[in-house]
């Protein structure tokens, strides 16, 4: 897949074939020596996750090639005028999930 409107709208767009956890990919990055090129906004996604987490820990798992694992890169510091407080951020991957 090319992913040409997706790369255009994020600062920076990984696709990876297969994964443990997006999630991880993204911690892994950002506390890495590459963490600067990691900007909010930026995206990994794939077809194949392979050890996806829920709430409180739960595992799931999705047929490979039939849902999008997506973890979007979110920089309180960021995110311009007054910072959310820390109990507004468990609201976004709701509102995420409703916009998808």
């Amino acid at each position: 897949m090319d992913w040409e409107r997706s790369r255009r709208a994020v600062p920076r767009f990984e696709w990876r074939d297969s994964v443990g956890s997006t999630n991880d990919v993204l911690r892994e990055a950002v506390t890495g020596a590459d963490a600067s090129g990691w900007p909010h906004g930026a995206t990994v996604v794939t077809d194949d996750q392979t050890r996806g987490r829920g709430r409180l820990g739960r595992t799931w798992l999705a047929p490979t090639g039939k849902t999008l694992a997506i973890s979007v890169l979110i920089r309180p510091s960021e995110l311009g005028g007054a910072a959310l407080p820390p109990d507004a951020l468990g609201w976004l991957p709701l509102l995420a999930g409703a916009a998808m």
